[in-house]
């Protein structure tokens, strides 16, 4: 997936970050080239894109369709919530109450779960309900957009908040994406399941699911998430 992102990088002609491209583009690219930069550990080439690049491409557009500007604010947020910074998330989601539909039908209840992370993260204990009903409503709507993924941040502000519900919460988003074989977080899912496992059920299947987490990153080279791997293994050791 990086590799072939690139080649369509270049192929559009924009290859600096803040160039628009030479043809006529795919206004999802940039977004697309965020997540995988993300997944395979590139922080800086993630932000590059959903910070720098995709403002470029999107810039005609914005000054005539006014949903762009959520659209731009849910993909920085996303970028964060997948690179592990609640605070900047927070910034991001400020102006959550504002979002237009935008990008995808849930676009404001998914700006809700990846706030509701965000807090729960920083250790806001109120936030765990918001979660709990942000994840809900997202579970529920038409639009599969990130459903599985939106519903691993759910369970996540749910584990950290010490709230046994994250079992449930992440077993549907693993479900949901291997259902619509939407499968580039699952490993993050699945190691996750491994965490609240240890914190909630005893910790029997904790390494059997941290392998299982592992086999899928090393699969989709997925170095942030073997990185998080190597840390929740220490933790049990």
């Amino acid at each position: 997936a990086l590799r072939r992102v690139g080649v369509a990088l270049r192929a559009s002609g924009g290859v600096g970050p803040v160039r628009r491209p030479d043809r006529g583009p795919l206004v999802m690219l940039p977004r697309v080239a965020a997540v995988v930069a993300a997944v395979h550990g590139g922080a800086e080439a993630a932000r590059d894109h959903s910070h720098r690049r995709v403002v470029a491409w999107l810039s005609q557009r914005a000054e005539v369709d006014a949903t762009v500007h959520g659209t731009l604010a849910f993909n920085r947020a996303l970028i964060e919530a997948l690179l592990g910074d609640p605070e900047a998330v927070l910034r991001e989601t400020q102006v959550i109450g504002s979002v237009d539909p935008g990008l995808f039908g849930h676009q404001a209840e998914a700006m809700a779960v990846l706030r509701a992370w965000a807090l729960a993260r920083c250790g806001d204990v109120g936030a765990v309900d918001n979660a709990a009903r942000a994840v809900a409503a997202v579970a529920v709507s038409r639009d599969r957009t990130l459903s599985g993924a939106l519903q691993a941040f759910g369970g996540d502000a749910l584990l950290v908040s010490g709230d046994a519900r994250a079992i449930e919460v992440l077993a549907a988003a693993r479900a949901e994406c291997e259902q619509r074989g939407e499968v580039w977080w699952l490993s993050e899912i699945v190691r996750l399941q491994a965490e609240a496992d240890r914190r909630f059920a005893g910790g029997e299947r904790t390494n059997a699911l941290l392998d299982e987490a592992e086999r899928i990153a090393t699969d989709q080279a997925a170095q942030l998430v073997l990185d998080r791997i190597a840390r929740s293994r220490a933790a049990v050791a």
